[in-house]
């Protein structure tokens, strides 16, 4: 088994077509980015989070497997960091998650599923 990292940056896109056509106004980007790896924690699919909320991605075909993976995936980040058990957390993301579809043109589709850390309890320590 290999372990390591693995990290794609792709375009900044200004702006973007309602409707997935491909169609973007792409402009030069200076970013900085932090990565933590947390020693002993293993994750199935990509987890980002910012500021204001956490978010996790899903990427299959059909597009309800891709949501189920990014909403699962979220289910999951929430027990385990929040304290939330699996059935709460569900609860809470059937009211307030965030779905956003990035990707629908490629062979997979692309789905984030988020949620504002205002509606999360405090992080276990």
């Amino acid at each position: 088994m290999r372990l390591g990292l693995r990290v794609g940056l792709a375009s900044n896109n200004r702006a973007a077509a309602p409707a997935a056509n491909g169609a973007a106004i792409e402009v030069p980007l200076k970013a900085r980015v932090q990565f933590d790896v947390i020693k002993g924690r293993t994750i199935e699919w990509p987890q980002f989070e910012n500021s204001e909320a956490i978010m996790t991605v899903g990427a299959y075909r059909p597009v309800e497997d891709a949501a189920r993976i990014a909403l699962t995936e979220l289910v999951h980040w929430i027990h385990r960091d929040y304290g939330l058990s699996d059935l709460d957390a569900y609860e809470l993301l059937s009211k307030v998650a965030r779905i956003h579809l990035n990707e629908m043109v490629d062979p997979n589709y692309v789905v984030v599923a988020s949620i504002e850390k205002k509606y999360l309890p405090r992080k276990k320590p």
